[in-house]
């Protein structure tokens, strides 16, 4: 399986910081932050629950936050309205793509001493071992098309590869990840 990221200005500032010796390194942490309860955060959430993290905090400033779905929200502890707990419940937050990534909470957050990673950033720590690669894709114009056009072609050139157009696009990139886990795709 491949996957070909389409991702936001704001991802970039964080995309892949995590090398690959960083990644080599990498243990689930036992308890995890999430900021952002839309797509991308819920499916961060699946994965954390998939890969072993014992304690997940989704923390949304909206009080009018999407609700999660009963499944999920067994495994979570949920905060809408504010971020109070965040500061209290793990040294790991995984950032949504719609936080700016120079709001004074993030900039809190690295002050703090957190890990900060994105959402791309977490499914790539995340990644399973028969994920072959990456392909991201950013920029301003384009990037669905772009995205879409990539994954078309490798899949055609080679029937045996599954390219998943995902990120900003379609499903969020750890859905992706947490299928290729759970071997659904």
């Amino acid at each position: 399986m491949n996957t070909i990221g389409n991702v936001s200005e704001s991802q970039q500032a964080n995309l892949f910081d995590v090398s690959s010796t960083e990644k080599r390194a990498f243990q689930v942490p036992a308890s995890l932050s999430i900021v952002g309860i839309s797509n991308s955060g819920q499916a961060a959430a699946r994965l954390a629950v998939a890969c072993g993290v014992k304690s997940v905090l989704l923390s949304d400033a909206n009080p009018k936050a999407c609700l999660v779905d009963n499944l999920l929200a067994s495994h979570l502890k949920i905060e809408v309205g504010h971020h109070e707990q965040i500061w209290h419940h793990a040294e790991h937050v995984v950032l949504s793509p719609g936080i700016p990534p120079h709001s004074k909470m993030i900039l809190r957050l690295q002050e703090g001493g957190f890990t900060l990673w994105s959402e791309p950033d977490w499914a790539f720590l995340n990644q399973p071992s028969h994920v072959q690669g990456w392909v991201s894709i950013t920029g301003t114009n384009g990037k669905s098309t772009i995205t879409s056009l990539v994954a078309h072609v490798l899949n055609q050139l080679n029937p045996s590869v599954q390219a998943v157009a995902c990120g900003n696009i379609g499903h969020a990139v750890s859905d992706v990840m947490h299928d290729a886990l759970t071997h659904r795709h």
